[in-house]
Parts: structure tokens; C-alpha cells; sequence
């Protein structure tokens, strides 16, 4: 967080006592400390924590939003359930942050249903995911965010994580587990009352899938179709191996989102050359699961 010469006594004084403010239902988040991060142990100052102002155009992390020269980090696109949320507007100088179980804490006054949004490619590097986040449930929705470097701006999908917690403290932990410097933009904490104990993640969640995968036909000659379900958002990878073990094509390695996919392997190899008749398997591999299947090929 942003340290402002001159507020130190003010904010600790603030953050002890009972927050400077609440959202509409009644939400206090107090007592926030960014602990061991790149840019230091530092306390919230009021201007951080954004009570109901989740919504697009917001800047997400405060060193890039026109401070220090940087361009804004900005929401593009939310699902609705997170709109008008309680987030912390966090920094991207942390991005190397690792291995720090109580990175971020907390204490709230109401039981809350707790989002984080994380940069979707951190999955190309799946050892470097944080393990902590292992625990949270990966919603199938996404949001939207502007990445700008220089004049250039993209687009970049969120991932949505879940959990809910009581009245009380909450810690959670570092944005990576060791140090990853690919996408690994420190991530964004929203918080909501979770009212009467019915989780919020039930009422917008849509329709669940299995993790499944099969082919048809089977045998097949001279393509089949393989075809998987999802029941999150996830990376995925589908990798052909022949009988011996050995694989002999990758045909699909990315995000894929819940619900049915289908993929056609040509019974072609890496470098497009057909492959013999015989015995073959297809694998699924997600973060948290796989599947395998046997096919045969008949020329």
C-alpha cells in the first residue's frame, strides 16, 4: 500500500480503533496490513479499501493508476454478482511477492463471501501457483481488465476464486509460490456480507459439470472426435500418448471454460506426420484432476 508521510499515527489510530467506514450492508473491513510484500510492511490508508466501488473503470492496483507514471490498470467487464463490491485497491510492485502465508490480513464485523480476482495466464506457469488459492473454489465466470504498457493497451481475463469466512480475522497468503515473473500482477481481494448464511457463490454459480472425457468413434479411421467436460474454468491440457508411453501429440494446452468441449485428432503427430495403426490413449490434465481413455486407430 501507499506510504503518505505524516497519516502513520493517524491511520494506525483509525485502523485499531474500527475502520473509517462501512458499506451499505454494514460491512467493516478494519486492522488490514500488507505484511512482507515487495514494497514493505505497510498499514491500509483510507483512500485503499473501496467500500461498494467495484465497478468498471475502477484502477485496480494504485501504482498504476497515473502515479509514478504509470497507466491505469482498469475493470473492463464484471459479472453482475461482483458489481458494486468492497475491493482493496492493491500494487503490482508485488508482483514478485512468494511464500508469505498471512501476505495479506484483515478482520471483518460480519461473516463475508471473499472473491479474488487473479490474473488468468498464471496458469502457464501451474508450479509457481499459489497454494494457499488451491483451497478456494474457481468460479466459471470471468472479468475483464486493461493492460497497458507504454501506448498499448490489452485486455486480460480474470479468474474468480471464492471462499466464505465468519465474523473475524483473515489472512491470506502471497500471490505466488516462488517469485514468478510472468503475469503474476498481485491479485485483487473483494469482499461481501454474507447475509443469513447462504453463500452467494449458490445463487450465481450456473449449471455444474463433471469432469468427463471420451472419443468417437472408437475404433476410428481416419479421425476421431474427443470430446471433455469441464466443471470449472481451467487449464487444460490433452496429450496423446501411443502404447509405450510415449507421447505423440499435444492437442490442446489453455484455459478452457465449465461445460463441453471437443477437440478432432487427424491421427497425425507433432510434426503432421500420420501415425501407425495401434492402440492409443488421450489424458486430461487440469490443476486439480486427470483422465485418460484408450482409442484404437484401424487403417
Amino acid at each position: 500500500m501507499k506510504w503518505k508521510a505524516g497519516l502513520f499515527l493517524v491511520v494506525i489510530l483509525l485502523i485499531s480503533v474500527s475502520g473509517w467506514a462501512q458499506s451499505a450492508k454494514g460491512l467493516e473491513v478494519t486492522n488490514i496490513q500488507i505484511n512482507g510484500g515487495l514494497s514493505g510492511t505497510q498499514p491500509l490508508l483510507p483512500d485503499d479499501l473501496k467500500y461498494d466501488g467495484l465497478t468498471a473503470g475502477e484502477c485496480l492496483w494504485w501504482d498504476r493508476c497515473g502515479l509514478e507514471g504509470g497507466k491505469p490498470y482498469t475493470v473492463q467487464y464484471l459479472p453482475e454478482f461482483l458489481q458494486n463490491k468492497t475491493f482493496l485497491v492493491m500494487t503490482a510492485n508485488d508482483k514478485w511477492t512468494q511464500d508469505v502465508p498471512n501476505y495479506l490480513t484483515c478482520t471483518v464485523n460480519k461473516p463475508v463471501t471473499m472473491y479474488v480476482l487473479y490474473d488468468a495466464r498464471q496458469f502457464e506457469g501451474m508450479e509457481f501457483f499459489p497454494s494457499w488459492l488451491t483451497t478456494w473454489t474457481l468460479l466459471p465466470d470471468t472479468a475483464i481488465w486493461e493492460d497497458c504498457y507504454g501506448d498499448s493497451c490489452k485486455p486480460r481475463l480474470f479468474d474468480i476464486y471464492t471462499k466464505d469466512f465468519p465474523a473475524g480475522d483473515i489472512a491470506l497468503g502471497s500471490n505466488n509460490e516462488n517469485g514468478y515473473d510472468f503475469s503474476a500482477l498481485q491479485y485483487v481481494p473483494v469482499w461481501e456480507v454474507n447475509e443469513g448464511g447462504t453463500s452467494a457463490v449458490n445463487e450465481y454459480t450456473p449449471e455444474r459439470y463433471e469432469l468427463t472425457i471420451s472419443n468417437y468413434p472408437n475404433p476410428f479411421n481416419p479421425v476421431t472426435h474427443i470430446t471433455f467436460t469441464l466443471p470449472n474454468r481451467e487449464y487444460t491440457e490433452i496429450t496423446i500418448y501411443n502404447l509405450k508411453g510415449v507421447r505423440v501429440r499435444t492437442l490442446f494446452a489453455q484455459m478452457a471454460g465449465a461445460g463441453k468441449h471437443e477437440l478432432v485428432w487427424d491421427a497425425t503427430d507433432e510434426t503432421g506426420q500420420q501415425v501407425p495403426s495401434g492402440t492409443y490413449f488421450y489424458h486430461l490434465k487440469t490443476r486439480s484432476a486427470s483422465l485418460s481413455g484408450k482409442m484404437t486407430l484401424i487403417k
